[in-house]
């Protein structure tokens, strides 16, 4: 049984999402504040966190931050609950490591599809990262490329898994920014050669790497070398 964690300082939205997930077959455990939920995840260590924003104590945002700093917690699924956030504060969100947001107010379906998702993308992820790859490039700057990749993979702050979660939202202006700005070229260079060499690693990242649809993309030239 699968756990998650709702930090919601509205009584009613809490109790509601308690027993919508128990009814689902979840375990699901509370806090009303950010001071609070901090405590129960690092104690719980949940699957998930369903997570406002605008709380008392202690904001998502600092909840977030405090979880992704500890090693213990910085892979933890993060997904915030938020009647409006503007483009900065969503931007901030994903800087800091959030996987998702969900905008009140949502549907049933709209929050069982991103539980699923997050959980579905944690499970892969943990299978990948236990599942050493069979087949490795013969130059060693491809090693040393792959090693770069697997190691900024492994980090949910890593620039190159903020790029990897724009580039799968795949909107205009998510493509548009990427390409106007140098200081993501490395990052999107590493992708766009890792995903040259897809005959070389595990089918779970080509699939990864493949629904970020690199070829949109065009960066300055290839600074990975």
């Amino acid at each position: 049984m699968k756990t998650v964690l709702i930090i919601e300082d509205e009584l009613t939205v809490r109790e509601s999402l308690v027993d919508l997930l128990e009814i689902e077959g979840f375990r699901a455990i509370a806090a009303d504040n950010g001071k609070t939920g901090l405590r129960i995840a690092l104690k719980e260590r949940p699957d998930l966190v369903l997570c406002d924003i605008s709380m008392p104590e202690l904001d998502g945002f600092a909840v977030l931050q405090n979880l992704r700093e500890d090693p213990d917690t910085g892979a933890m699924p993060f997904v915030f609950l938020t009647a409006r956030t503007t483009k900065v504060e969503f931007r901030r969100g994903m800087e800091l490591g959030a996987d998702d947001y969900l905008f009140k107010p949502f549907t049933i379906d709209e929050l069982l599809s991103a539980i699923a998702a997050r959980l579905t993308k944690q499970a892969a992820l943990i299978q990948q990262l236990s599942t050493p790859t069979t087949k490795l490039p013969t130059i060693a700057v491809h090693d040393g490329l792959l090693n770069y990749f697997y190691q900024e993979l492994r980090n949910p702050l890593s620039t190159l898994n903020l790029i990897l979660y724009w580039l799968q939202q795949g909107s205009p202006e998510t493509m548009a920014e990427l390409s106007s700005q140098q200081e993501y070229a490395r990052e999107v260079s590493v992708l766009q050669q890792v995903y040259k060499m897809r005959d070389q690693i595990s089918p779970e990242v080509v699939k990864l790497l493949q629904a970020c649809q690199l070829d949109r993309l065009t960066v300055g030239e290839s600074i990975v070398h």
